[in-house]
């Protein structure tokens, strides 16, 4: 037996994550570092079982474990992770049936190893087919799929919940003999039978309650989760379309949608509707004991239903006034949250605090009128629960004194009459919260239907290495139908190793060529190909891992510089991040931190650092990969002299190497350009070598 190799050749972190490369290998996994880097948990410098489950569902391995001991595991059941009960851990890769070839966490070798007692629990891996995944295509009527997965807890839920209906008739049949036949016990030992039996069912009921509540808790808890991930997974491989032209306020109301569904399985609302169908179970009784008593109840049912008839549009219109006035309050706290810094800039708190209030005064007025409807639902059902007990009590009277009825039926009837009416009055609560409920489940249906980017999860590579060519031809966008055009017939080509210049006045359209190579957008018109294919045939997610790209806005996120450079390159080593940062003429000031690399940034820090720096950060994360093709966002404009220098000779290294689109007014930077295109208004006003294209300049941009 030979001793195997860990494969990934970046640094694992700590703990369990040892254990990840040698176990893929074991599992014949064939994927890439970037893959694997990306699967592990953000800021996680060791890694427990949990993040280790974590990551190989990440990579489309389910596991199932097993309490086993190593003499216990067959060779087919090998590959594994084996966790010894006192805490050590194995992969235990193969066995020839007497020994096997384990990977020790602790020590990082392989060994063979002499099977014996030791016990503890095996952990099995088998890949997940995912090209079914609900992610990859449009799903209609998602929802109602996601509860099917469920069906095997809920009628769980269900049978116990007749179970327990059966249990309420038990109490009032005890009391009802109680109160009947004890003139008759001649001694106390059926008494203690009664009391016996009434043990039983308190014990009985709060056993099946608990059983019930544990199996409802697991389907919220787990349909949140399902519910909750997919939703945050659309919105991130949604087309930017969808996204950029919405408020954070609404994407926000997107990922809170689920909320009201989860919350709506693990409330009382579910258990009473899960118990409203057995209700019918409980009046049945009430007739036999009871006679013309039956007719309360039922009575009580036709006008709750009537209620609800009339107070359902009510209820809805409220709601909905309700929903529209907080989101557009919620709307209003995002917006200042993101733009504080301006709102203090231009001294304009007043302003905002006033449309605050007045968006805070009519969310108030439309709750207020919610609530009034809501205290009015409460008298009503309140006044209708009472009056359909004493109409119980008083139609059950008469038939005692008619003799129809026995002292223990009435008081048997008392009890199912409030059983019936608890689950009852839960039930038309629900009622008004179904549209609520409805429109929650239609929000995250609506959404799950809509195109995404990426058709599926797996790190795609293009069919062939990218050269970087790129040819535009007649290519128009508007970015919303009454807009005006932001590119129109535009064309132009660059050819591997040229530096295009895009030269423009704001709003020319510059950073919108950008965003059409990068497949953010497609154009309503024309053609874009690269290296002489279309863009509509490339994954976008897969052409812009093959593609560099520098915003004009540097943006970092939570965590260390080294992280946040990672970003473009999970793989990367420290020496290569150092090289970029190197090239982007960041290396000394990155250095001069007190942390170096893993200096934090991304929180409010950011905002004490230079913005020169941050932009020289930004440009090194592009050039942590390299790439056919690299895109630059007006990168490093009204820089100083050095800088300057430092991003001049920075092209000049680029040239013959990769595909450069550079947008920039900079006379400078324009100089260094193979050919240059000038654009305004998002048409093309000239396109051609650098030295046609220069003169015909506007003075501006020869500075």
């Amino acid at each position: 037996m030979q001793q195997g190799a860990v494969s990934s050749e970046f640094t694992m972190p700590g703990g369990l994550g040892a254990c990840i490369p040698p176990l893929l290998d074991a599992l014949g996994w064939r994927g890439s570092d970037n893959h694997l880097a990306e699967s592990m948990p953000h800021l996680s410098p060791e890694l427990d079982l949990t993040d280790l489950l974590n990551v190989m569902a990440n990579l489309k391995f389910g596991s199932r474990s097993m309490a086993t001991s190593l003499n216990a595991l067959e060779p087919q059941h090998l590959p594994c992770l084996f966790l010894k009960d006192t805490g050590d851990a194995l992969v235990l890769a193969k066995s020839d049936g007497n020994t096997i070839l384990a990977f020790d966490a602790t020590t990082k070798t392989y060994s063979e190893i002499h099977p014996d007692s030791t016990k503890g629990t095996a952990f099995f891996f088998s890949q997940v087919d995912s090209r079914g995944h609900s992610l990859h295509r449009k799903q209609r009527d998602w929802f109602i799929k996601i509860i099917k997965r469920f069906g095997s807890p809920l009628r769980q839920g269900l049978i116990i919940s007749f179970l327990l209906s059966l249990l309420a008739l038990t109490l009032p049949l005890f009391v009802m003999t109680i109160y009947d036949q004890m003139p008759f016990f001649n001694d106390n030992k059926t008494l203690a039978y009664i009391v016996v039996g009434v043990l039983v069912f308190i014990f009985s009921d709060f056993g099946l309650r608990l059983i019930r509540s544990g199996i409802l808790s697991f389907v919220s808890a787990r349909m949140g989760n399902i519910v909750g991930n997919e939703v945050f997974r659309r919105i991130l491989y949604m087309p930017p379309a969808y996204t950029e032209s919405a408020s954070i306020g609404a994407q926000a109301s997107r990922i809170k949608d689920f909320d009201s569904v989860r919350d709506f399985f693990s409330g009382q609302a579910f258990v009473a509707l899960l118990e409203v169908p057995f209700i019918i179970l409980l009046i049945v009784v009430m007739g036999i004991l009871g006679g013309s008593v039956i007719f309360v109840p039922l009575a009580a049912i036709c006008l709750f239903a009537l209620l609800a008839a009339i107070y359902l549009p009510l209820v809805k219109a409220a709601n909905a006034e309700v929903s529209t006035q907080g989101s557009a309050r919620q709307e209003l706290v995002m917006e200042m949250l993101t733009k504080m810094e301006q709102i203090k800039q231009t001294s304009t708190p007043v302003m905002w605090d006033n449309r605050y209030r007045q968006l805070s005064a009519e969310s108030a007025a439309k709750g207020y009128k919610a609530a009034q409807l809501a205290s009015q639902i409460n008298i009503l059902t309140n006044a209708l629960i009472m009056g359909t007990g004493v109409g119980t009590m008083a139609v059950s009277v008469n038939n005692v004194l008619a003799g129809s009825m026995t002292m223990g039926a009435l008081v048997a009837c008392m009890i199912l009459v409030w059983r019936v009416l608890s689950p009852l009055r839960s039930g038309f609560v629900v009622m008004l919260q179904l549209e609520r409920i409805n429109k929650s489940v239609r929000q995250v249906d609506r959404l799950m239907n809509l195109d995404i980017e990426q058709h599926t999860e797996s790190l795609l590579t293009l069919s062939r290495e990218l050269r970087g060519n790129v040819e535009f031809s007649q290519v128009s966008i508007r970015y919303m139908k009454e807009a005006y055009p932001a590119l129109l017939g535009v064309s132009f080509s660059v050819s591997h190793g040229e530096i295009l210049g895009i030269v423009g006045h704001d709003g020319a359209g510059k950073s919108t060529i950008l965003k059409l190579i990068m497949g953010l957008y497609k154009p309503q018109a024309g053609r874009i190909s690269l290296d002489h294919t279309s863009l509509r045939q490339m994954d976008p997610l897969s052409l812009r891992r093959s593609i560099g790209y520098t915003p004009q806005e540097p943006q970092f996120f939570y965590g260390t510089i080294a992280q946040n450079l990672r970003l473009i390159n999970p793989v990367a080593t420290d020496g290569e991040l150092q090289d970029a940062c190197l090239r982007a003429g960041v290396l000394d000031e990155v250095e001069a931190l007190s942390d170096g690399l893993n200096t934090r940034i991304g929180d409010y820090q950011i905002k004490q650092m230079p913005i020169t720096f941050l932009k020289k950060l930004n440009l090194a994360r592009t050039l942590i990969k390299q790439v056919p093709l690299l895109l630059l966002d007006e990168t490093m404009e009204r820089a100083d002299f050095e800088d300057r220098e430092v991003f001049i000779d920075l092209l000049d290294e680029l040239r013959g190497k990769s595909t450069v689109i550079a947008v920039t007014n900079n006379s400078d930077y324009l100089a260094k350009a193979d050919k240059i295109l000038w654009i305004e208004k998002g048409r093309v006003r000239k396109f051609g070598p650098r030295e046609e294209v220069i003169p015909l300049l506007p003075e501006e941009y020869k500075c």
